[in-house]
């Protein structure tokens, strides 16, 4: 496993995701499409994040992991799980709001399936630009802090 990735298992119903390290807009590219994956699932209907061993992440994979929520919301009035025992991290998860989005607990009893990396794929700068515009956004329209933390670097995003 290397130092910052980003794991995943799915079935059916169900995908699990976990992060480890420096997760970083980088490294996004595969959970990029997972997302796209989810929001067009017919059948995806939960989701658990476990952040455990994450040292930092980013504003960008906050803006994908809100996509995943939202979908979920949207689509089953269902919030997916955050798995985090750390404090900083909880505090990040907290000032952007994500209490309304996700259900946020310290443990959660289940079995974690076998677990695949996603790959950190190669993206041209158009594709790395939707990306970053669309996470973003998403964090935008999640409050009004976000909206006015982030109207500024969405435009940057959609000016490139």
């Amino acid at each position: 496993m290397a130092q910052s990735s980003i794991l995943f298992a799915e079935n059916d119903e169900f995908c699990f995701i976990k992060f480890v390290g420096n997760i970083q807009y980088t490294i996004s590219s595969g959970f990029d499409k997972l997302v796209a994956k989810i929001k067009a699932s017919k059948t995806i209907k939960d989701a658990v994040f476990d952040v455990n061993e994450v040292t930092h992440i980013d504003s960008t994979n906050l803006g994908l992991m809100a996509r995943v929520a939202g979908t979920l919301i949207e689509k089953y009035n269902h919030k997916p799980v955050i798995i985090c025992d750390n404090a900083d991290i909880n505090t990040l998860f907290l000032s952007m709001g994500f209490e309304h989005a996700f259900l946020i607990v310290k443990k959660l009893e289940i079995v974690q399936p076998e677990l695949f990396e996603l790959p950190a794929e190669k993206q041209d700068r158009a594709d790395q630009l939707r990306m970053l515009t669309v996470a973003h956004r998403t964090l935008m329209e999640m409050n009004e802090k976000n909206h006015d933390t982030f109207k500024t670097v969405v435009e940057m995003f959609e000016n490139e």
